[in-house]
């Protein structure tokens, strides 16, 4: 964990919080595992995560509906993430290299198109390292 993380969340048993996808719809639990975060990073209080049943039934179109329903398909995690931050939020996209840095500076990051290839799936592997075998399954996103 980062120094600036640590610091501001050091004394606030209720921050980690986690997200479990039952399907592919992980452009919508990544953003607001990542909003949490922040918010919790500058909170005084306890606060709660966003109830995306409810953003969902408010806020999405009959087009985002029936491709989040029936195609578990919905989007882009990087638009969702802009679509539950406060207006003006600054989003700074990085490159792998300076991705290190930017945690260190601003806190948790949201991982967006994180390609899935075939041996991400083998459950019984609980850490992932060098290069990835198989062919891409498809894009993943985390906090």
């Amino acid at each position: 964990m980062c120094s600036i993380e640590t610091d501001a969340v050091k004394e606030k048993n209720w921050v980690l919080k986690q997200r479990s996808q039952l399907s592919g719809l992980c452009y919508i639990h990544g953003p607001d595992v990542l909003q949490h975060y922040l918010v919790s990073m500058n909170s005084e209080e306890e606060v709660g995560m966003i109830d995306i049943s409810k953003m969902i039934r408010e806020s999405f179109t009959p087009i985002e509906l029936e491709k989040h329903i029936f195609e578990e398909d919905g989007g882009n995690s990087h638009t969702m993430l802009k679509r539950i931050l406060e207006k003006d939020s600054m989003i700074i996209a990085s490159s792998l290299s300076l991705f290190s840095d930017y945690i260190k500076q601003y806190g948790p990051g949201l991982v967006s198109c994180f390609k899935v290839h075939q041996d991400f799936t083998n459950e019984d592997v609980h850490s992932h390292s060098g290069e990835p075998v198989g062919k891409i399954l498809g894009l993943h996103s985390m906090a």
